[in-house]
């Protein structure tokens, strides 16, 4: 029985950080973003290509598409509207079952501090949002919506050095998301 167990889904707050213009924002390097792909995919069920495009636009907003992974400064850098239009999307998309803030909520709910990590605590996380086991990390990544509540994105939290969870539910606080 999973120790996460929503009575009703987490749905879009009325009240975002999205700005006027829904489909580009300007980060804090002045790059335009284009969420028109990311809302596409979305929108067509295409699970895997967004979570592969939500890292592409997180890794681009802070300058690591080199690197292609991020760390605990990058979380830091990511700019809260940029955040809030990605979980917004998420959470719109998915019907309430999928994004960031659902992560942080199972993070926080498990036990778990916003920007402490705890090993135990992200082995729980992993079982939870059903990532894998945990001597089988991330084995077991599906890229439907009869995914388990938090299941996705899954490459920001997986590309972060150490993982990703308690520092974006840090930076989720820090944004008010």
């Amino acid at each position: 029985m999973p120790l996460y167990n929503l009575k009703k889904p987490p749905q879009p707050s009325p009240e975002t950080n999205i700005p006027d213009n829904p489909k580009k924002a300007i980060n804090y390097i002045d790059q335009e973003v284009d969420y028109t792909p990311l809302e596409k995919l979305l929108s067509s069920d295409s699970f895997e290509e967004a979570d592969k495009e939500t890292l592409r636009i997180i890794l681009s907003l802070v300058g690591r598409e080199k690197e292609y992974w991020l760390n605990i400064e990058d979380i830091k850098n990511i700019p809260c509207t940029d955040l809030d239009k990605i979980n917004q999307l998420w959470i719109n998309y998915s019907n309430g079952k999928f994004g960031f803030t659902i992560q942080k909520q199972i993070w926080i709910e498990l036990g778990g501090k916003s920007g402490i990590y705890n090993v135990g605590i992200a082995d729980n996380f992993i079982q939870e949002v059903g990532w894998g086991e945990n001597h089988k990390r991330y084995k077991h990544i599906t890229y439907k919506i009869s995914a388990p509540y938090g299941h996705l994105p899954f490459r920001i939290t997986s590309h972060v050095w150490d993982f990703g969870a308690p520092y974006l539910a840090e930076k989720l606080a820090e944004c008010n998301i």
